[in-house]
């Protein structure tokens, strides 16, 4: 039978993510319904990059196959200067990745995907309309009523706000805006035969140069390429209204090499996306809905993670569901699963927001800093994970799974993404241990317990960011925490809170947190990331010894 049999469940937003739940919610037995706005559905054709990330959750759905037949799998990532065209650094997609991270890159036609899923849902008995928009979503109780642009109002144990980077229901619990880029992005998709190219291409191809880059890959098996031009508008700077236009895509690429600038010529000239994200927000829930996907955390395109994200939400709230529903949870622990999906997938999507906003500088770079950082890439080890683990090893999973569990978790050859599951929550899938092995950390599945049971080893110094806010530090350098007040355990935290009190089991700070830093002030612990953001995977560990200092975030 299945646990979600009797859950109800309603859906406002039809695009990527809100089809990845609807198929993630119905394959667990829920009842379904969800309202797209446009009259019928359908994405942008234009292309989308898939991680790992993804590929591994489309693999558990069953889909995977199916969006494959359809997609291109590039041999490398590659990035060259847009000035002069010379390659800079390069991540191999072969093999050792596949096996790494459980899963491929891909690269697809957004409709493709979106048609996939869709017709996934439909299949798992996803109820699917169009041509409705949902206007409000009030929680009464243990239920929620819809209301939709029709007069119509519609009851449900819950109710998931996806309705986009311009999302009405977004204004129930924050009253932010869009906040734009000053950039400007330009598509195309063309048959492969009819482009003028010095060279096949057969990688993801990222041109970085000042205030622009220009992205290359094939498409549906070769037979098509897609290429984007994303550039700082002129107009943007001036108050213009209409920003970004035609006549400023020429103007933008006059520095940069041939390659790009022939490029340009098979862009769409009668349409352009002006590049907005959002503020960061840590909390998702109002009663009984929970914003996901872009109506959450919509993010710049820097780290190609955009769609995967929402298809990570679609996992991570069906997994929890069913695993509260299977403990015999029913509709009462609907708020719970939701706070917790939010604990889980907040510290996670606000990082790649972020970080995606750096790594769009750093490609934009002009001048002595782009000379730096273009000899910063020429140098990168590129046999090194440690800057992607974070990215591209993440999983919501709230236990370690057993041997078994991961050798019989990958379909397609290219490895489990279960035996890359990090006793971290910083998304690193290796924590110190070697590939598939049991990590040197003792870990325990302690995600929802009250306390967090994890010890310290030697090769971290830090609780790792763990989902509860009572640590018992029982590192080599500060064992005396153990027999501390729980008040004074109290210095992890990864909740959505926001900054609160520390007080260190050692030296008795009782500092603030700094807004702007994920460190605590003085302690002298080794500390982790924080749930905003935070410092990149290689400052874990890092001692803070002096005062409280910002930390870049990087990729």
């Amino acid at each position: 039978m299945s646990n979600l049999q009797d859950a109800r469940i309603i859906i406002a937003g039809g695009g990527i993510g809100g089809a990845a739940n609807a198929l993630a919610l119905a394959r667990k037995g829920a009842n379904v319904t969800l309202f797209e706005r446009a009259t019928e559905f359908g994405e942008v054709g234009a292309g989308l990059q898939v991680g790992p990330h993804g590929a591994r959750i489309l693999d558990s759905w069953g889909v995977l196959d199916d969006v494959l037949s359809r997609a291109f799998l590039p041999k490398n990532i590659v990035f060259r200067d847009a000035v002069t065209a010379e390659v800079l650094t390069k991540i191999d997609l072969g093999a050792e990745f596949r096996a790494r991270y459980g899963g491929p890159y891909f690269v697809t036609h957004r409709s493709d995907l979106h048609a996939t899923l869709v017709d996934a849902a439909r299949a798992a008995g996803a109820e699917l309309h169009t041509g409705v928009t949902v206007t409000d979503v009030v929680t009464d109780s243990d239920r929620v009523h819809v209301s939709t642009d029709d007069g119509r109002t519609h009851e449900a144990d819950i109710a998931l706000g996806m309705d986009g980077l311009k999302s009405r229901l977004r204004a129930k619990i924050s009253d932010d805006e869009p906040v734009s880029s000053g950039y400007a992005a330009y598509r195309g998709t063309t048959p492969y035969d009819e482009v003028n190219l010095d060279e096949d291409i057969e990688d993801v191809v990222g041109y970085i140069g000042p205030g622009c880059h220009f992205i290359q890959y094939p498409l549906r098996g070769g037979e098509m390429l897609n290429q984007v031009a994303v550039f700082e508008s002129p107009g943007y700077k001036n108050g213009v209204e209409n920003w970004g236009g035609p006549e400023e895509l020429e103007q933008a690429y006059a520095h940069c090499h041939e390659n790009v600038r022939r490029g340009i010529d098979y862009l769409w000239k009668d349409r352009w996306w002006p590049m907005y994200d959002r503020e960061p927000i840590e909390n998702w829930v109002d009663g009984r809905m929970i914003l996901l996907g872009d109506a959450a955390h919509p993010p710049l395109q820097y780290l190609a993670s955009g769609a995967v994200m929402a298809i990570e939400d679609a996992k991570c709230l069906a997994d929890y569901a069913d695993e509260d529903f299977s403990a015999g949870g029913g509709n009462s622990a609907w708020p719970q699963i939701l706070k917790e999906v939010n604990t889980e997938r907040a510290p996670r999507c606000n990082r790649i927001i972020t970080t995606g906003r750096m790594w769009g500088e750093l490609w934009h770079l002009d001048g002595t800093a782009r000379i730096a950082r273009n000899e910063l890439f020429r140098t990168r080890d590129t046999s090194s994970y440690k800057y992607t683990d974070w990215l591209w090893g993440y999983s919501s999973d709230r236990t370690t799974p057993t041997t078994s569990t991961r050798s019989a978790s990958s379909t397609h050859g290219f490895g489990s993404a279960a035996s890359r599951r990090s006793c971290c929550r910083t998304g690193s899938s290796r924590c110190g241990g070697t590939t598939g092995s049991t990590c040197r950390r003792s870990w325990s599945a302690g995600r929802r317990t009250p306390r967090c049971s994890h010890r310290v080893r030697a090769h971290s110094r830090s609780c790792t960011a763990c989902s509860t806010p009572s640590w018992t530090a029982s590192s080599r350098r500060s064992r005396r925490s153990t027999t501390r007040s729980k008040r004074s355990r109290r210095d992890c935290s990864t909740s959505p809170r926001g900054p609160r009190r520390f007080s260190s089991a050692r030296t008795g700070c009782g500092r603030n947190w700094c807004n702007c830093v994920a460190s605590c002030c003085r302690c002298g612990r080794w500390w982790a990331p924080s749930s905003v953001g935070g410092p990149s995977p290689n400052a874990i560990g890092r001692r803070f010894s002096t005062a409280c200092t910002p930390i870049s975030t990087t990729t």
